[in-house]
């Protein structure tokens, strides 16, 4: 197998993997909204505009060469 059709093969598997995540993180966010206190969960490329001292979960999304990476900041807001 050439490099080019394993690295295309993992790409497939990278944005598979990240459209299954984007799922995981809307089916907890649906859960964590019907939390009483539950932080707000964020899945966005830059940080979320909060005010100071909020508690929140961010996905950061689309880094890497290819934007197919992503990130998790847990703000315990200290």
């Amino acid at each position: 197998m050439s490099l080019e059709t394993r690295l295309s093969a993992l790409a497939t598997r990278i944005g598979s993997a990240i459209k299954a995540l984007g799922q995981r993180v809307d089916s907890t966010e649906t859960r964590l909204n019907g939390l009483e206190g539950a932080p707000d969960l964020y899945v966005q490329p830059t940080q979320p505009v909060v005010p100071a001292g909020a508690k929140y979960l961010w996905v950061q999304t689309g880094l890497g060469a290819d934007g197919n990476s992503y990130t998790l900041w847990i703000e315990d807001g200290s």
